[in-house]
């Protein structure tokens, strides 16, 4: 059993299937193709200023990835 969500628009978010230290990662859905994708939900915990400097690292590299499955 999981919970249906539409949080990213014109998305299904389905199950969690992984976790990091910043974020979890859904399977996802599109609404209109049914094609599949991963979503990656960032987390809202506070960070220590290590953390948060990771964290921009992290942003910054996936800034340059370009996949169909990944939607901004």
């Amino acid at each position: 059993y999981f919970q249906l969500t539409m949080q990213v628009p014109g998305y299904w978010r389905f199950e969690r299937i992984g976790q990091g230290a910043y974020a979890d990662i859904y399977r996802g859905e599109n609404a209109s193709t049914r094609a599949k994708v991963a979503i990656k939900q960032y987390k809202n915990d506070p960070l220590s200023k290590s953390d948060l400097a990771q964290l921009a690292a992290e942003l910054r590299a996936s800034e340059v990835l370009k996949h169909k499955g990944i939607i901004r």
